[in-house]
């Protein structure tokens, strides 16, 4: 059974798609208002209509998460509104075709590494200041297994990213559990995405089916929104059953 969220306010972050996406849609079903960020308002807007659909309060907030100072100010928007801030899931993210030495354009890398690297510490660092303010907060964070497990596929910078953010989190905890902040960060595998299209051969269909959908990382997601304020959960690796390494 879902954890009831009401009276929660979540701030989601790559919200337009994929794990972003089904996560803003299943807390917005546990009864949490939920803020959705990212680049493009479209997709934005088709998510929050869904969960509007559903009953659930949806708000559009597009963000370039690169930028500390927007992150900053949606931050300040959502409390001015809402009064307070209670969850953060960092799903913002991409990855480029280029995956070897050889062939990674420096200007490619170091964009790859200012979304997923430097935007989650932006993010994470503006839900920060509303929490500490109440004494209580959950950051989410979605990372991957390259992150933990370096494989040629994933590329030197997207690998290098994730493994940033999970140090990212760890460092975290050491500082702000004391003060009722937990945080999280969920690594998964193979995950059906948008992200496959940006492989050098994307997997067909059948293939994709038998990954982790967005809709398990979301599930996990909710779990750990809904426990109780003793208990933290520093990390969660998963994978699809037919991944071996």
């Amino acid at each position: 059974m879902a954890p009831s969220l009401a009276g929660r306010v979540a701030w989601i972050t790559g919200a337009g798609s994929g794990i972003g996406r089904a996560s803003g849609l299943a807390l917005a079903r546990a009864g949490a208002v939920v803020v959705l960020s990212g680049r493009r308002a479209e997709p934005l807007s088709a998510a929050a209509a869904e969960a509007a659909e559903g009953s659930g309060t949806a708000v559009v907030e597009p963000l370039d998460i690169a930028d500390p100072a927007e992150a900053r100010a949606v931050v300040d928007r959502i409390v001015a509104r809402f009064g307070r801030l209670d969850l953060y899931v960092g799903a913002a993210g991409y990855n480029i075709p280029q995956r070897r030495w050889a062939d990674l354009p420096a200007e490619s890398a170091n964009a790859l590494i200012a979304t997923n690297l430097s935007g989650a510490f932006n993010a994470a660092s503006a839900a920060l200041a509303p929490m500490r303010a109440a004494g209580d907060g959950v950051l989410i964070h979605i990372g991957s297994w390259s992150g933990k497990r370096v494989a040629v596929y994933s590329g030197p910078a997207y690998t290098a990213a994730k493994a940033g953010l999970i140090a990212m989190n760890e460092s975290l905890n050491l500082e702000v559990a004391l003060e009722g902040i937990r945080s999280t960060v969920i690594s998964p595998g193979g995950v059906d995405t948008p992200l496959l299209d940006q492989l050098p051969t994307p997997p067909a269909a059948e293939a994709r089916a038998r990954l982790l959908q967005p809709e398990d990382c979301a599930d996990l997601v909710l779990y750990v929104a809904g426990l109780p304020r003793h208990v933290r959960i520093d990390e969660i690796m998963v994978t699809p059953t037919i991944q071996t390494g």
